[in-house]
């Protein structure tokens, strides 16, 4: 078996996984890009930036509703560590925080929006996305292993 199949093959927290789990963690990848890439240009536009700012902004805020189903599928599916830890807890704070700058936005409380999307773009993608790469997580084997 040539190294790439070895290498998808590999033992993580007691169990094999494949091309499904490296399906599902592949399309996680591609699905906070747009994120990653649209949220700082986002964040530092000037105040009341009028060309498409929420378009921008629905960039930058889908790829996170996307990427926390596809978090779910990977606990659902039985992929990963069975215990919850800290990235867990982040997600499911990033679930109810994401509707709630939404909402806020839609209220005219731009102050609260301005906190919890940059809340999110930080705790949900940046510091998410840097937890996912510890050594022995489904990313670090994906990308390093």
């Amino acid at each position: 078996m040539d190294d790439q199949n070895m290498s998808m093959r590999r033992s993580f927290s007691g169990r094999r996984f494949a091309v499904p789990a490296l399906a599902v963690v592949t399309l996680g990848i591609l699905a906070a890009s747009p994120g990653v890439l649209a949220a700082p240009a986002r964040l530092f536009q000037r105040f009341g930036f009028a060309p498409h700012a929420p378009d921008l902004s629905l960039i930058a805020a889908a790829p996170l509703a996307v990427q926390l189903h596809i978090a779910g599928a990977l606990v659902a599916l039985g992929i990963g560590t069975a215990l919850l830890v800290g990235i867990h807890l982040l997600s499911g704070w990033t679930l109810i925080a994401l509707p709630m700058g939404v909402f806020a936005i839609k209220r005219g409380r731009v102050a609260a929006h301005r906190r919890t999307m940059t809340g999110m773009f930080v705790g949900g993608l940046l510091v998410a996305g840097l937890l996912a790469l510890f050594p022995g997580r489904l990313l670090w084997h994906v990308f390093l292993g």
